[in-house]
């Protein structure tokens, strides 16, 4: 899988924007694959974009990827990350007689390419297997994080330590990921940094509310804390979040609203203030029912999809820049030299602000 000349040639052209500032004048514009793009990370230099057929393309060329089992070969990416030149991504599919998910684990670098590290079965699948949401590095440490089911009641938000080439689970009962008779939690996304950064959901029964949430630790294999984040509706998730210079940017839903978050370094959280596009439900009255999120040092992106429409804000608060990307919901962003997003619709698509 190649970027097209076109394309490249934009990418290098927007680098220098990213730095200077956002014009008025920008727009998204869709940047033409080979196939279709199915997951985004930031590397130095620019974007990983991983395509279906197992494609990973480096802003310096593609880079090598190797299957080992039949559903290594036919996964499509669900997540990407990276810490320095190191990579790690985990791949889904659907198989076996009830067309359960089956994931695959892949690890390596980014001059060496990638491989896939074939798992005994029960790591991710069997007995009280739930899902898998995404892969990130903690410091220099990859952790994959899920859902496992739980000693209590529902599953549990789970996570899997690398321990050479084998991904261990280790039990969330006794830590604050684990669910309770009363209160069961979900996470949606993850990101790294100098910690790692979970964030969904804890739906209390009495009374019965959805609460927005995230779980974070220095040291993922150690102590784990909960962050409560505030709401005013009684349907509250957070859906994705991103990594940058000033913590994370967290985005979800406030009942059929998106709502916004940032966590500091101190842990800290603000509500923003989002632009009125973003902040107001549509006139039609469709609710919102995706929102992904990216952030770097140039700014913030929010991006929210009703089924139909998928409306971006872009910079910080107090200084949004809305617009509509072509789609009907967004899958992923990301924020290299600019924001990028990739949205499902007719197909799904990439596009970068330009």
């Amino acid at each position: 899988m190649t970027l097209s000349r076109r394309a490249l040639l934009a990418g290098a052209a927007l680098a220098g924007l990213a730095q200077a500032g956002c014009a008025a004048s920008e727009q998204w514009r869709e940047v033409h694959l080979d196939a279709e793009p199915q997951a985004l990370t930031t590397l130095a230099g620019g974007l990983l974009v991983g395509t279906a057929g197992l494609g990973l393309q480096a802003p310096d060329g593609p880079i090598g990827v190797r299957p080992v089992t039949g559903y290594g070969r036919e996964a499509g990416w669900l997540s990407l990350a990276a810490w320095g030149d190191r990579l790690a991504a985990v791949g889904v599919t659907r198989g076996g007689a009830h067309g359960n998910a089956r994931w695959s684990v892949f690890g390596g670098d980014r001059s060496g390419g990638v491989e896939e590290w074939e798992q005994p079965f029960d790591v991710f699948h069997g007995w009280g297997a739930g899902q898998l949401i995404g892969v990130a590095f903690a410091g220099d440490r990859p952790t994959i994080v899920g859902s496992w089911q739980s000693e209590a009641a529902g599953n549990d938000p789970s996570i899997w330590l690398l321990d050479r080439q084998r991904w261990r689970r280790r039990s969330s009962t006794g830590t604050a990921l684990a669910s309770t008779r009363v209160a069961m939690g979900q996470a949606h996304a993850v990101a790294g940094g100098d910690r790692l950064m979970v964030v969904g959901q804890l739906i209390d029964l009495e009374p019965l509310r959805t609460r927005a949430v995230a779980w974070t630790a220095t040291d993922p294999a150690a102590d784990w804390s909960r962050i409560d984040l505030p709401a005013a509706g009684s349907t509250v998730t957070a859906q994705s979040v991103a990594a940058f210079e000033g913590g994370w940017l967290v985005g979800g839903v406030d009942d059929d609203r998106v709502i916004a978050w940032t966590i500091g370094p101190d842990l800290a959280v603000s509500t923003l203030d989002l632009p009125g596009s973003l902040a107001s439900r549509p006139a039609d009255g469709r609710p919102v029912e995706q929102v992904r999120v990216a952030a770097s040092a140039g700014g913030l992106l929010l991006g929210a999809g009703d089924g139909e429409t998928v409306r971006t804000g872009s910079g910080r608060a107090g200084s949004w820049r809305e617009r509509t990307a072509p789609g009907t919901d967004p899958v992923t962003a990301a924020w290299a030299a600019t924001p990028a997003l990739i949205t499902a619709g007719s197909g799904q698509r990439l596009f970068q602000l330009s």
